[in-house]
């Protein structure tokens, strides 16, 4: 998962839901970015259940945490 805070009273928060296997490339990193309430359910239809601590923020509100990601080291 991934957060940061866009100001000093909100910060978003992101998943990522990726296969393991070599076409995942961090080229391709934006095709695998969900919500964290979207990896929650993934994780549970796979039957690995899981739920995640994210201090209060929206678990389904992810639409600006990943643009321009700041010190992600893309290329």
């Amino acid at each position: 998962m991934y957060a940061r805070a866009t100001d000093s009273k909100k910060a978003d928060v992101i998943a990522f839901w990726m296969p393991n296997h070599e076409s995942a490339t961090n080229k391709k990193i934006d095709d695998y970015v969900i919500s964290v309430s979207m990896l929650e359910a993934r994780l549970a239809d796979w039957g690995m259940p899981e739920v995640f601590d994210v201090g209060g923020l929206d678990k389904d509100f992810w639409g600006y945490a990943w643009k321009d990601p700041e010190g992600c080291n893309r290329q």
